[in-house]
C-alpha cells in the first residue's frame, strides 16, 4: 500500500510539474510576458513625467505650465499672456529681484517674409534664448538652446510653445535644471510686437517673479520656512504648560 501511495503522488507531481498552469512549457512565456509589461510601464513612465501646470501669475494676466521627460531629459513650456505683444519667461536661482541672473525666453510673432496662406498675412514664429544679470533688456545669448515650436497670437492672447534641456552645455547663461534645485519663475510681457532682438519695455504691472520658488523637473515647490522668531514665540508660549507636566 506504501509503495502505490507513493507511486501515485510521483505521478500526480509529475503532472502538475508539466500542466501549463502550473510549470512546464509556458513557464518561459509568462516570465518573457512579464518582462515586456514591466518594459513597457518603465517606459511608459519615463516617456512624459508632469512637473507642474498652472503657474499662474500677474492676477490671471500670464499663465505658465511645463512637462519634464525623464526619457529625453528636456522641459517643454507653454506660456500664455494677455497681449498681442512680446512674452517673456524664465527663472533664476536668486530671488528675483533686480534681475539678477535671469534665464528667459522672449518671443512674439512680428511680420516678416514667411507667408501664411490660411490667415492671409506675413508672420515670423519667434522666440530667444536670453539672460540678463541687471535691470534693463535681457542680453541676446550667444548660445541658443532653445527649440521653438509656435508663437502665435489669437484674440489678444500671445501663446509660446518651446523646449529646452534641463541641462545644457552652456553653463555661463542657462541657469541648469536638476531635480534637487528651486528656481523662482519670472515672467513679463509688453503691449508691441518684437523684432527678433529688440522689444519695448513692459508696463508696470506687467512683469514680475514667483513668490514661490519651483523645481521644474519634479513639479515641486519649495515649501516656505517658518521664521525662525515665529518658531521661537510658540516654544516660549509652551514652555510654561511643558514645565506643569514635567515637575
Amino acid at each position: 500500500m506504501t509503495r502505490l501511495k507513493c507511486s501515485l503522488l510521483l505521478l500526480f507531481l509529475i503532472a502538475v510539474t508539466l500542466h501549463p498552469c502550473y510549470g512546464g512549457g509556458d513557464h518561459e512565456e509568462e516570465e518573457a510576458g512579464g518582462k515586456e509589461e514591466e518594459e513597457e510601464e518603465e517606459a511608459a513612465l519615463n516617456m512624459v513625467t508632469v512637473a507642474a501646470s498652472d503657474a499662474i501669475f500677474g492676477g490671471g494676466k500670464f499663465n505658465a505650465s511645463w512637462t519634464y521627460s525623464s526619457a529625453s531629459k528636456t522641459i517643454t513650456i507653454t506660456v500664455k499672456a494677455e497681449t498681442a505683444g512680446w512674452v517673456g519667461f524664465g527663472w533664476t536661482e536668486g530671488d528675483g529681484k533686480k534681475m539678477v541672473n535671469y534665464d528667459v525666453a522672449v518671443g512674439a510673432p512680428f511680420i516678416a517674409a514667411d507667408y501664411d496662406f490660411y490667415t492671409m498675412t506675413l508672420f515670423l514664429q519667434n522666440i530667444n534664448d536670453f539672460f540678463s544679470t541687471t535691470t534693463g533688456r535681457p542680453v541676446l545669448d550667444a548660445s541658443q538652446d532653445l527649440t521653438a515650436s509656435s508663437c502665435l497670437e489669437d484674440a489678444g492672447i500671445t501663446t509660446l510653445v518651446y523646449s529646452r534641456l534641463a541641462t545644457t552645455n552652456d553653463t555661463t547663461k542657462d541657469v541648469q535644471l536638476h531635480d534637487d534645485e528651486f528656481m523662482t519663475l519670472v515672467w513679463a510681457f509688453g503691449a508691441a510686437d518684437a523684432g527678433p532682438t529688440a522689444f519695448e519695455e513692459h508696463e508696470e504691472g506687467n512683469h514680475g517673479y514667483s513668490a514661490e520658488k519651483y523645481n521644474l523637473v519634479t513639479g515641486m515647490k519649495q515649501v516656505a520656512a517658518v521664521a525662525s522668531s515665529v518658531i521661537i514665540s510658540i516654544i516660549t508660549a509652551l514652555l510654561p504648560v511643558f514645565m506643569l507636566f514635567v515637575f
